[in-house]
Parts: C-alpha cells; structure tokens; sequence
C-alpha cells in the first residue's frame, strides 16, 4: 500500500506531512489544528519574517504513472 493512500491524495499527504514537520521547527509559529499549507508558511512568515521557496520537482510523474 501507498503511504499517500493513491494518487489521488499525494498532494493532501505532502502537505499533512510538510505542516508537520514544519511544526517541529517552529512549534511556536503554527497552532495544532493547522491544516493548510499556504496558511501554516504565511503564518510562521508573520512570526519570523522568514520566506520560503518550495520546489518541487518531478512530483507529477507519481500521478501520471497511475494512469499507465
């Protein structure tokens, strides 16, 4: 079985597992029940002033492979 549970949910699990760790690094920046991604980096730039670039690169392929 997929850790992601299919290609349907990569996204929602990298984000889950993004917010998670970036809870680690800054537990005083993003309350428990943070669930999106945009708002959790948004709200840890308020905190901070730090910004962020995510790249991420080949993460299609996990998607456009399912369908072969």
């Amino acid at each position: 079985m997929e850790p992601s549970g299919g290609a349907e949910q990569v996204v929602p699990y990298i984000s889950d597992r993004t917010i998670a760790e970036l809870k680690g690094y800054y537990p005083d920046a993003l309350p428990e029940e943070s669930k999106s991604l945009p708002e959790a980096l948004s709200q840890i730039n308020a905190l901070t002033g730090k910004k962020f670039i995510v790249i991420i690169d080949e993460w299609d392929v996990l998607i456009r492979d399912e369908d072969l």
